[in-house]
């Protein structure tokens, strides 16, 4: 189906490696979602809906496009452990000091992971747009769990 083969092509190596060391609750914790909830296909879905869908590419600006496009080369794990972090504080200089905490090294090591994070909160806030498309299949790129609130 369409959005599994957009979470398939979202494999791969990617930057920071450190979000690729997840402990073995957050591994669970990762395949829980991926079965249940669909948190992290929906967030590789809809940004490559809005990459490769021309009604959607218009509505973002050259920035939000290129943090799209960097969230899509992001590894599952990556994103939902941005996703966790963004839907329990959705506040960037928290989730920046979580981040540095998290993995014991300086914050501004976690600039670019900080600009994925508010990426996947932008993409998010598409899904409800996405249900109206006949792409997505009645909605269901739209994955559970509230906080996908549209990034500024």
């Amino acid at each position: 189906e369409e959005e599994a083969s957009a979470s398939a092509r979202a494999g791969g190596g990617a930057k920071p490696e450190d979000l690729l060391q997840l402990s073995r609750n957050e591994q669970e914790s990762f395949s829980k979602a991926r079965r249940q909830h669909r948190q992290v296909r929906a967030v590789v879905y809809v940004a490559e809906l809005c990459l490769t869908r021309e009604r959607f590419r218009r509505l973002l600006r050259p920035r939000e496009l290129e943090v799209l496009a960097r969230v899509r080369a992001l590894p599952p794990e990556a994103v939902f452990l941005l996703c966790k972090m963004y839907w329990r504080k959705p506040t960037w200089f928290w989730v920046r000091e979580d981040l540095a905490r998290h993995y014991g090294r300086d914050m501004r090591d976690f600039d670019g992971a900080v600009a994925e994070l508010i990426a996947c909160g932008f993409a998010l806030s598409f899904a409800q747009a996405c249900e109206t498309d006949d792409g997505c299949k009645g909605g269901r790129a739209t994955g559970g769990g509230g906080g996908g609130a549209a990034a500024a």
